[in-house]
């Protein structure tokens, strides 16, 4: 980052955060290794970040955001099929039957 003065301007190390892209393409791995389209909880897609990882509780909060945002990019666009029993329940995701 350069500033207006043209001197460069410190910028702070960001972590890595768990993406939207990350997060569809780890629901399609998943997905596609569970036997009969039986599908799988939503936790199921979350990426494993260790307890002494950096940030560690805002790592965990953004990779739930993602693979919820994830989850429902993928369910309107009708590759994925999303349930839920009743609400503040698990989320489920499976494929989606062509048809």
């Amino acid at each position: 980052m350069r500033s207006p003065w043209g001197a460069d301007a410190w910028e702070p190390a960001r972590p890595a955060f768990w993406r939207v892209a990350d997060a569809a393409a780890r629901i399609g791995e998943v997905l596609d290794r569970v036997p009969g389209g039986a599908g799988a909880e939503l936790g199921a897609f979350l990426p494993r970040i260790g307890p002494a990882a950096s940030e560690r509780e805002v790592r965990c909060k953004a990779a739930v955001a993602s693979t919820f945002l994830a989850g429902m990019e993928l369910a309107r666009n009708g590759g994925v099929l999303l349930d839920q029993d009743r609400p503040w329940t698990a989320i489920h995701a499976r494929r989606a039957i062509p048809g």
